[in-house]
C-alpha cells in the first residue's frame, strides 16, 4: 500500500475471518539506526490508538512484535489517501464541496483527539485516508503528543511523551494550536493548489 522510512504498509487478509486489514510493518533496526526516540514514538502511537473510539480516527486492531519487527494492524481504507485524491482530481484541484466536506471531517477528528488529551502534529494529505464509505480517517500517530492528562482512563504516555517534532507555537509543551497551524497550512497548500 505504501512505504515509509522504517518499513511498509501492506494489504493483508485474516484467514479465520476473511477480513481485510492494513498491516504496518516496521524494522526495529532501522528505527534505532536513524533516531533513538522512534521506537518510543511507535509505542506511543500504539498506546494512543488504543484510546481512540471515533469513526474518523484510525483504531488499532492488532499489534505484535518479533525480535526484528514491530507490527500494527488496522482497518483497511480502500480509497487511498487525500494526496491521491488531489493528484487524481482535474487540474489537481479538489472541487469546493468536497473540500468543505473533508475539511469538516478533519476538523471533527482533530477536535476529538484534543478531547482525548492528544495533539496530532502530523497533518498532511498522506495521513488522511479515505475509507470505503467515503469518509476520512486520520492515521499515522507517530508524532502524536499527549497533553499530560487522564481522559476516561486513558493515561498519559510513559517516559518522554514529546517526539522530536518542533512545536510551531510552543517550544516546550505540545499545544492544540500546533494542529491548527498545520491544518491551515496543509489545507491552503494542498486542497486548493493550482496546477
Amino acid at each position: 500500500i505504501s512505504e515509509g522510512a522504517y518499513g511498509l504498509v501492506v494489504h493483508v487478509k485474516r484467514k479465520s475471518s476473511g477480513k481485510h486489514y492494513a498491516m504496518k510493518v516496521q524494522s526495529k533496526g532501522l528505527m534505532y539506526r536513524y533516531h533513538e526516540s522512534v521506537p518510543l514514538d511507535m509505542f506511543n502511537e500504539m498506546h494512543a490508538m488504543t484510546c481512540f473510539d471515533h469513526p474518523l480516527v484510525m483504531q488499532l486492531s492488532y499489534a505484535f512484535q518479533t525480535s526484528m519487527l514491530a507490527v500494527m494492524t488496522m482497518p483497511l481504507c480502500i480509497y487511498g489517501d487525500l494526496g491521491v485524491l488531489i493528484m487524481n482530481s482535474p487540474n489537481k484541484r479538489v472541487p469546493l464541496p468536497a473540500v468543505k466536506f473533508y475539511t469538516a471531517e478533519i476538523v471533527s477528528a482533530i477536535i476529538y483527539l484534543h478531547s482525548r488529551g492528544f495533539v496530532y502534529r502530523d497533518l498532511k494529505p498522506a495521513n488522511v485516508l479515505i475509507a470505503g464509505d467515503g469518509h476520512v480517517v486520520l492515521t499515522d500517530f507517530g508524532a502524536i503528543a499527549d497533553m499530560g492528562r487522564v481522559v476516561d482512563g486513558c493515561t498519559p504516555f510513559k517516559g518522554d511523551r514529546h517526539s522530536g517534532i518542533i512545536n510551531h507555537f510552543s517550544q516546550t509543551e505540545p499545544v492544540v494550536e500546533d494542529d491548527g497551524f498545520t491544518f491551515g497550512t496543509e489545507a491552503s497548500l494542498d486542497m486548493t493548489r493550482k496546477a
